[in-house]
Order: C-alpha cells, then structure tokens, then sequence
C-alpha cells in the first residue's frame, strides 16, 4: 500500500464520517459509516461512579500494524505507529512519526531512530516521545525531544529501569511511566526538560501503563495491560477507573475537553495485527 492509497483511504473514512472533527473539543457530525459499539462504563474508584465513558465511534488505525501514543498541539493530531508502510518499501520493523490533520488525513511522516515508540506529548513549544530500543540489545530506554518538522533536539536515557512507557506535559513538568522490574516496581517520575528528576513513586496499579494524558487536573493512563483507563491525581493515587469495552486493549490516551481518543486493538495476533483509534464521551452521570 502506498502513500497515497493510505491518504485516499483516510479521506474516504474521514468523509463518510462528515469529518472527523478537531480533538480540541468538537464532534463527530455523522455516524453513518463509522462503527459505534453500544454500552457505557461506569467508573470504579472514589470519584468514578460519577462519570461514564460513552463510545462515540471508531476508525481504523493509520498504520497498518497499529498505532501507539498521540497528541495534539492545537493545529495538527500527531501520531506514533510501529512498522508503517512507505512508497517503495515492504512493512519495515521501526516506528513512525505522523502528522495528520484533525480529519485524520496524513501531512507528513517521519522516521523515527527507534523501532518501538510508545508514547508523545506536546509542551507548547517540541513533541516528546518515548521509546524502547531493541535494536541494539542494550533495551535502552529514551525520551527524544523533536521539533514539529521531524528533526531532533535532543534525547535522554530514562531515569528509570525497565521500559519507558507514557509521557504527559502538565505546564511545568514533564511526567513519564517507567516499568521497572521486579525490585524496583513501575514507577511515575516526574521530572524538567532537562530528565532532572524532580519526584517519583510507585504506581498503584501494578505494571506501567503505556500512554498517559494531563487534563489539568489529573492524569489518564491507558492501562495496556488490565484493558482499563486509570484516572490519578499528582500524587498517584487513583480517583476513576474505566474499563474498556469488550477487553480492548489500548495503546494510547488523550483527553479534549469532554472526549477522550484512544488508539489500541482488541485481539491483537488474531485480528492481524489491525489497530483502530476510538472516541468516547465522558460525561457526568
């Protein structure tokens, strides 16, 4: 599949969709060929029995093998993905940088130095991306700071063991998730744009999740691993918890206002490898 197929598919979905509106707080306006799984979830949690998350819809993943962490920066939706298809090439084994305008319709990629990017923010002024090195067998774990037409800036080695996972930009500090290990535990590490760590402590849910969202209050963490959303305040301890519909399990998280947009898959080797992104509302009971 070529560039262009993909640009004629996403125009085409984004189309029958009436426009896959701005993720700074608009909607879908038509349904019509885009599937929307019914049922709503009730949050656990203190606070998570006064909210539900309503799918509003669904669209197939820009890369074939699927998608991982996105963010917006007002403008345009960027995207991670693993093992994109390009002009002139097979399915390759490293990540991707997309850029996509807020109907889903690709303006640039980029290649990425590593095959397993996990998760991206924007702080107002560069993208900052996570990932898992296996290229070399040294599982580095790095944070790449990156300019909106796809050079570097910078990188940093995590400041924790283990993958490093979602990354969120709260309007002062950078905040990541790191695995750890067996010792240490997964871990919330907040730190400057310089990796100096500033705080850190132990996640109350086990194994880090994979992607993670400031809203201006709280974190949302796509827990990868229980197929659930977790809601924390700053201090980790958790105030929500969703679970996701059918045992899906979602690579990425973020919040527009009253919607949250995941990207992810359900039965990953059977479906073939084929992602989708979601849109849900997230509403007061």
């Amino acid at each position: 599949m070529t560039l262009e197929d993909l640009l004629s598919r996403r125009t085409f979905l984004a189309s029958a969709a009436g426009s896959v509106a701005a993720l700074a707080g608009s909607s879908l306006s038509s349904c019509a060929d885009i599937a929307v799984p019914e049922g709503c979830a009730t949050g656990d949690g203190p606070q998570g029995n006064l909210y539900k998350l309503c799918p509003a819809g669904s669209l197939k993943s820009v890369s074939p093998y699927g998608d991982s962490g996105l963010t917006w920066d007002g403008q345009h939706i960027w995207l991670l993905g693993k093992d994109l298809i390009i002009p002139g090439n097979d399915v390759g084994t490293t990540g991707w940088l997309y850029q996509l305008t807020p109907a889903l319709n690709i303006v640039s990629s980029f290649k990425l130095p590593q095959q397993y990017p996990e998760d991206i923010t924007w702080d107002g002024e560069h993208l900052w991306w996570t990932a898992y090195n296996n290229t070399t067998g040294d599982s580095l774990q790095e944070i790449f700071k990156y300019t909106r037409d796809g050079k570097e800036v910078a990188s940093y080695v995590s400041p924790g063991t283990g993958v490093c996972y979602g990354i969120a930009w709260d309007g002062q500090s950078l905040w990541h998730l790191n695995e750890g290990d067996s010792a240490t535990g997964s871990k919330m590490f907040k730190t400057d744009r310089e990796m100096n760590v500033l705080d850190s402590f132990l996640l109350p849910y086990g194994k880090a999740a994979t992607a993670l969202e400031w809203d201006g209050s709280q974190f949302w963490h796509a827990d990868f691993w229980n197929s659930r959303l977790q809601v924390t305040n700053p201090k980790g301890e958790i105030t929500m918890s969703f679970p996701m519909p059918e045992g899906k399990k979602y690579f990425g998280v973020m919040r527009d206002g009253s919607h949250i947009w995941t990207t992810g898959y359900k039965n990953f080797k059977v479906d073939g490898q084929i992602g989708e992104i979601n849109k849900f509302e997230y509403t007061r009971k």
